[in-house]
């Protein structure tokens, strides 16, 4: 299999994941906005942020991602799947359950959607699938890593701004995780 194989099955794999993604998010789920928030766990200084300063009309689609820790391809960046342990399944419905109870809180009409993969694939799920349903913004928290980590493992939130066509928010994050 070549390099240019590779890139077109990664591709493809990419675009039938978005569409999935997309496809359980309402058309045009909003009047007059919608706006993505993209959550992992961490800080949940992005989705406040959105709820005090956008539109109380606005619908917030959160969008969790889920990094998967295995599920690499015999190709590096291929993603191919993985399942989560129990402990994960509950962790992630307990982040979940966190921004439900925001929504609740901050008085916000909100779509809850997921994501698994590695960051690539998080990334252009979010992109395409914001594209698709005609999302006014995609905000997102940054966790302030230092140089090493950004070149080590790459920067989420400055993916996001290459990648999405929509205007990106970057908020600074507090470290706060839920137990």
């Amino acid at each position: 299999m070549s390099a240019l194989d590779i890139r077109q099955l990664r591709r493809s794999m990419l675009r039938e994941s978005a569409n999935a993604m997309a496809d359980s998010i309402p058309k045009k789920p909003h009047a007059p906005g919608a706006h993505f928030i993209a959550v992992d766990g961490g800080s949940d200084e992005p989705f406040r942020f959105a709820a005090t300063v956008l539109p109380a009309n606005d619908t917030l689609v959160v969008v969790h991602g889920i990094r998967s820790s295995e599920g690499w391809g015999p190709y590096p960046g291929l993603y191919t799947g993985s399942r989560l342990s129990e402990a994960e399944v509950a962790y992630h419905s307990q982040v979940i359950d966190h921004y439900r109870r925001l929504c609740v809180d901050y008085k916000r009409n909100c779509v809850f959607t997921e994501v698994t993969g590695d960051q690539a694939k998080i990334t252009n799920d979010i992109c395409v699938t914001a594209d698709r349903v005609g999302a006014d913004s995609v905000i997102v928290g940054s966790h302030a890593a230092s140089a090493i980590q950004r070149g080590l493992m790459g920067s989420f939130s400055r993916d996001l701004l290459d990648e999405c066509h929509c205007p990106v928010t970057i908020v600074r994050s507090k470290r706060e995780y839920y137990s």
